[in-house]
């Protein structure tokens, strides 16, 4: 480490980034990062190891590792070089592969599943596989590359994944996610909807379902088909919009991690963009979701305080996620307790440069969210409803989602400005 801090301090000006490379992950692999990481001097900490073993990788990452790689085991020691690349650009985090002199791969903990060649057909209706870009869902052809930049283009590892994250519930993370992702397909999106609540969460009832499909059954992989899986835990609740979510036994939460990292993958090769709703707390399925996201909604409201949206964007920070690429979300504009005084207080707090607002939706949507209405209620062209087009637009366009959203932003900037009159046309100190 002494080596270490003096090579990188002799390059000021350079961002260093250091790479450890393990047999296994263990305790001292975990404080060799935490040693790097407590130097400051590396940018980037990447881990490649042999044996994985997911309570230590999470472990290591809370350590401050940046990415945790699996090297296949019949890669000679000799054949791996330190040329750590990022296919999704400079600043992002995730599916860092490691190149060999003969241009093979290790695999990323988080990288893209080997996709089928067989259909899945059933409650969502998803086709995997084909020629790129043929991939469908609900039996609709994915439609063909606008002049922005696709998902799968600007990414490198298909459609973006959108997470909602705050230190504490009732914040209005869930029904936010139902909406955004029921705006995306009826603006003809493919949008996947993953309820990541998965001992109590309720996403799926918000939009009418009665019985949710058990997402424990990608634990069992019965028929040998993770594919098959998937399409078992589906639930369409609308066109364009399919569901998943969450555990009928609450108890499997903890052993979800593996087979929601493949799910994701499976989402991200067949829609055009995948919402995903948490919980207050962060096991380690969460905590693998956050660490791969392509946007990071921090969600808060006047009524909740600022203290726990921060605790949530630092972990998410030590999970590799840049502020970037984190948004604050501020819920319920117009509520009792969530003024503009809140909003800013808020804004400020979590000091990010991105910020959305969503205007409260009044009594309504609490009925309708009590009797699985959502769906009913968002048809509706009310104030609510177009700030939440407003926010949705403007971040699928950040995110090149080919979709015309229209001037839903310029007409919510208009209402929400202060009815006031000014005296534009008086000099000072005329009287009115």
């Amino acid at each position: 480490m002494d080596e270490f801090e003096e090579f990188a301090s002799s390059m000021p000006q350079a961002n260093v980034g250091a790479a450890l490379y393990v047999r296994a992950l263990d305790a001292e692999a975990e404080r060799a990062v935490g040693e790097l990481a407590r130097l400051g001097c590396a940018s980037e900490i990447i881990v490649f190891a042999r044996e994985l073993d997911p309570g230590i990788v999470a472990r290591v990452f809370y350590a401050g590792a940046t990415e945790v790689i699996a090297a296949k085991d019949g890669e000679s020691e000799t054949r791996l070089n330190c040329e750590a690349r990022s296919e999704r650009g400079p600043d992002a985090t995730g599916d860092v592969r490691l190149g060999g002199d003969d241009g093979r791969q290790g695999a990323s903990i988080a990288g893209v599943c080997d996709t089928p060649s067989e259909p899945l057909a059933g409650h969502g209706g998803m086709t995997l596989g084909g020629e790129a870009g043929s991939s469908s869902i609900d039996g609709r052809p994915a439609p063909p590359p606008s002049d922005g930049v696709r998902p799968s283009a600007h990414r490198g590892r298909g459609a973006p994944l959108v997470t909602f994250i705050s230190g504490r519930g009732g914040v209005g993370k869930t029904t936010l996610a139902v909406e955004f992702a029921l705006c995306a397909a009826k603006w003809g999106l493919r949008a996947a909807l993953v309820d990541l609540d998965l001992m109590f969460g309720n996403a799926a009832a918000l939009l009418g379902v009665n019985e949710c499909a058990d997402l424990g059954e990608l634990l069992g992989d019965r028929d040998g088909s993770f594919d098959r899986a998937v399409e078992r835990t589906a639930m369409r609740v609308a066109p364009g919009l399919t569901v998943w979510g969450p555990l009928a036994l609450p108890e499997q939460a903890e052993l979800m991690a593996a087979p929601v990292e493949r799910l994701l993958d499976v989402l991200r090769a067949v829609a055009d963009v995948v919402f995903i709703d948490t919980s207050a707390f962060w096991g380690d399925a969460v905590g693998m979701a956050v660490a791969s996201s392509d946007r990071c909604l921090i969600v808060g409201s006047g009524s909740q305080g600022v203290a726990p949206a921060v605790r949530a964007m630092e972990l998410a920070v030590r999970l590799g996620v840049p502020k970037t690429r984190m948004t604050s979300l501020f819920n319920r504009l117009g509520a009792p307790g969530c003024g503009e005084e809140h909003a800013m207080r808020f804004e400020m707090g979590t000091a990010l440069q991105s910020r959305m607002r969503v205007v409260d939706a009044g009594s309504d949507m609490a009925a309708a969210a009590d009797f699985g209405r959502v769906t009913e209620l968002f048809g509706a062209n009310g104030p609510h409803v177009r700030s939440v087009e407003a926010c949705v637009g403007r971040l699928l366009r950040e995110m090149g989602c080919p979709v015309d959203t229209g001037d839903q932003e310029a007409s919510v900037a208009l209402e929400e400005r202060p009815r006031i009159r000014l005296p534009w046309g008086r000099r000072v100190g005329e009287r009115p």
